[in-house]
């Protein structure tokens, strides 16, 4: 909300010459007309090693203030410093501040994801864990700020599962409380081979169960599916993600040549804590594109009324699609 009307916001990635910076851009509604100019987030001058400042990630507090994360790399290897930063700005986007760093040092560490939980803000990212054989794992963590986003405590729980690289996440609050997040991950048991999978808190975030895959490309060719986002749609939880399926073989396209497929598992309103059983979705459904591929799709909007799926196009634009995910 801005002066108590709704708008719609969102982080582009606007790097010069001499910079790497992120823009926040708004437009009265979701069907625009957006900005087309905007407030800068965050910048970085762009050198002399390479300057990653991506990932942007939006959440608006109760009390009006909005938090954008992002990551925020620099440097040549093997001294390449890897941080997730969030900022803040308390004028509904015109001007913004640094709030703080979550977590820096020489490990990567990428996509974050803001949300509210249990009276406080938390984040969820994806860490990379030290390489043992060549391989290096990955996890996603959890930290809570219990001072709207300005301080950090430390990794407060984590998805690990041996022999895989999970990341990407999108986390969603279920009906009856409880959290969903949805990640990509090798939980097919071939190193490189991306599943959509996900796990559920009882507890605001403290401890994930009920860890399910998503989806997984059917066998045996090795397609993947992954950067995941999940909605709460009247009495379904949803996911949208990235897949290859039905492209070339082995899995040769991705990312590219990946279209976004959605599926949406009925959830038990009889037994709200009964595991999401996500087969019972079928098959996924593929989400009309205005082009041939598709990358990031994200739940654009998602209330009462349904969700609309949001996307990069391969030319680089980004499209919100007017049917109704929930439908």
């Amino acid at each position: 909300m801005r002066d108590g009307m709704p708008f719609a916001a969102a982080v582009v990635e606007a790097p010069t010459s001499s910079a790497r910076r992120l823009l926040f851009l708004t437009a009265p509604s979701s069907a625009g007309p957006w900005s087309p100019n905007g407030t800068v987030i965050a910048s970085a001058p762009a050198g002399p090693g390479p300057v990653d400042l991506a990932n942007g990630h939006l959440l608006q507090l109760p009390n009006g203030t909005l938090l954008c994360a992002y990551r925020h790399h620099d440097g040549a290897a093997p001294k390449r410093v890897f941080r997730i930063q969030v900022s803040c700005s308390h004028d509904f986007g015109r001007s913004w501040a640094l709030a703080d760093t979550v977590i820096e040092g020489a490990l990567g560490v990428w996509e974050p994801f803001l949300f509210f939980a249990v009276g406080a803000v938390q984040i969820a990212y994806s860490a990379e864990l030290p390489a043992v054989g060549g391989r290096a794992e990955q996890d996603i963590v959890f930290q809570t700020s219990t001072s709207g986003g300005c301080g950090w405590g430390p990794v407060a729980s984590r998805v690990h599962t041996d022999g895989s690289r999970n990341g990407m996440p999108g986390v969603v609050a279920l009906p009856d409380g409880s959290l969903l997040v949805l990640f990509e991950g090798f939980w097919s048991g071939v190193w490189g081979a991306y599943t959509v999978n996900s796990a559920r808190s009882f507890d605001g975030g403290g401890t994930w169960v009920q860890r399910r895959v998503v989806h997984a490309p059917p066998a045996p060719a090795q397609a993947n599916a992954g950067s995941p986002q999940a909605a709460a749609c009247p009495g379904k939880a949803c996911a949208v993600f990235m897949t290859d399926e039905g492209g070339a073989p082995g899995g040769a396209q991705w990312p590219a040549g990946a279209h976004a497929g959605l599926l949406c598992a009925p959830l038990d309103a009889a037994n709200v804590s009964a595991p999401i059983d996500w087969a019972a979705g079928g098959a996924p459904a593929t989400v009309p594109a205005e082009t041939p591929t598709v990358f990031w799709p994200s739940f654009f909007v998602a209330g009462p009324q349904g969700a609309s799926v949001a996307y990069q196009g391969d030319d680089g634009a980004a499209y919100v699609s007017t049917d109704n995910a929930c439908a």
